[in-house]
This record gives C-alpha cells, structure tokens and sequence, in this order.
C-alpha cells in the first residue's frame, strides 16, 4: 500500500526526489526465520512508498541513472562466516523490484551459535555506500534524499568496525551516531523489541526523544522505528482487540434425569429370646438373603 511521498516529511518543506535508498540486512540464520512476514508487513510496504507504485519488473530501468532513486544493499553477518568478509554490498539500482530480489535471494545462514552480529560492519560499509552514491550523483549536480533502513534480529557487538576503509574503529553506536551528523534518516525493523536497537535508533536522528513514536507493527513483539517516511499505523483498537482472550462460549447445562437410590446392605441386628431365658443377637439381613438363595435353588 502506497501512502504518499517521503518528500511530503522531509524538513523544510523539501519537495522532489531523488532518493538514496540503502538495505543493511543482517544475513544470518536469526533473521532468516523471520524474513518472510516482515518482507511483507514493512520491506515491501518501504520499497512501494519510495517507488511510488507496486514492485514491477521494470528491466528498461536505467540503473546508473543519476536523477533517479537509486537503492543498494548492505548484507552482514556474524564472526562464525570468518575468514568470509563481514559485510558486502549489491547495487546501486533504479529497479526497487530488483532489490526486492536480491533480498529473497540471500543466503541466510550462520549465526546460530551466536548471540550478537556485526552491525558495526554493516553500518560502516553502509556509510561507504552513500558515499558512492554521492560521487555517482556529483557529475549532474543532483542531491538526493538519503535514507538508510537497518533489518536485523540480533543485537550489535561492542566492537569496532574493521574492514571498512573510511568508517573502521567505530562501534555500531558510535556509527548511528554518524549517521545523524550526515542527515541520513536511520530507521530500524526486527522482530524482536531489543533495547540496544532502541537506542541505536535514537542515536541515529536528531529529533527530540520524547516525541510520541507510531505504531506500524502487524505484530506486538515486532521492533518498527521509521524515520523520514511512514507505513499503515495500527489503530489502537487493533491492539485492544488483540489482546482481548477468546471467551468460550457459555453452554446451557444438561438436565440429566434423577437415578434410583443405591440400595445398600446395611445389616440389621435384631435381638431374639432363648428357651434357656438369655437373648442372642442375630443379623436379619444376612439370613434372609441365605432363605432367598435357599427358596431360588428348589
């Protein structure tokens, strides 16, 4: 669903492309699992509100094009794919539908074993990337909108980039933090609510932090922070109404039809007189179900 311009929220009244467009993806099996419900609910939904119409395979895009969007993508992993690079880039591309494939094409393996991946590398050799774009842009004069949108499920190691070589030495906050000294607008989609991502994306805007966040999760437990563009916002009934417990439903009880009393052979003791004059106790109940049994058998 195509909700309007990024151009109609930038600041200043900016109207216009062209956009920068840049998907750092984090590659591993821990994002792997959850790729298909957000490609649905947010990567796609993003690539349609900078395309400004639904994903075609347009081939005769021209994917040099300096006064046009342009997107690439940044896709890191974590230390078990060493002595791999940790990071690598496809792109650019005019074609939002191409990066749309480049995604679902990835391999997202790895990472298993690990509780943290190398964000640092991907933000790092994100930065790299508009870089290039800015020189591409520089021959025709053409400044384009930047945006940057950080994919990922697990959080950063508190280690600086290496393999970068303008941005190594920077950890992945330090890195966020670049990003807003540079006016590029970090948004953030997990799966997963992580307070480090949180964080990481309060580093990377200058707005103030006590401005009311939205709501674009099609799942409570998702982590959605956009910045510079916007998806469907969930109502509020929506989430009332998810958190409403199914009640069963109320059942008329059943009469059931009365049962005979339960004889039981509760002995009787009755007292007789002796010709000797004494008294013996004798238990009637006992004897008449022997006299019974005795009268069946004749």
């Amino acid at each position: 669903m195509v909700l309007g311009n990024p151009a109609d929220q930038l600041p200043g009244g900016a109207s216009g492309g062209p956009f920068d467009v840049v998907f750092i993806v984090e590659a591993t099996a821990n994002l792997g699992a959850y790729l298909d419900s957000l490609k649905q609910s947010y990567i796609q939904p993003t690539l349609e509100y900078f395309n400004g119409a639904p994903l075609v395979n347009a081939d005769y895009v021209t994917t040099s094009d300096p006064n046009s969007t342009l997107y690439a993508i940044v896709q890191y992993v974590t230390c078990d794919t060493a002595p791999e690079p940790a990071a690598r880039c496809m792109g650019p591309t005019g074609n939002a539908y191409q990066l749309m494939t480049w995604i679902e094409q990835t391999q997202y393996i790895g990472g298993s074993a690990e509780a943290c991946s190398l964000t640092a590398e991907g933000l790092s050799t994100g930065l790299q990337v508009f870089d290039d774009l800015k020189k591409l842009r520089a021959d025709s004069g053409t400044q384009a909108h930047q945006f940057c949108v950080l994919v990922c499920n697990s959080p950063p190691f508190q280690i600086p980039a290496v393999e970068s070589a303008s941005y190594s030495g920077y950890t992945a906050l330090q890195l966020a933090s670049m990003y807003a000294e540079r006016g590029i607008k970090l948004s953030v989609i997990s799966p997963r609510k992580l307070p480090v991502l949180q964080h990481l994306y309060e580093l990377g805007g200058k707005e103030p932090t006590l401005q009311p966040m939205k709501d674009y999760t099609t799942d409570p437990r998702h982590l959605v922070l956009l910045r510079g563009y916007k998806l469907q916002e969930r109502k509020k009934s929506d989430v009332t109404d998810g958190n409403k417990a199914a009640k069963p439903p109320q059942t008329n009880p059943v009469s059931q039809p009365p049962t005979a009393p339960t004889k039981t052979n509760t002995p009787v003791i009755s007292q007789i007189k002796l010709e000797s004059g004494g008294t013996q106790l004798i238990n009637t109940t006992q004897t008449h179900s022997v006299l019974t049994q005795q009268q069946q058998q004749q």
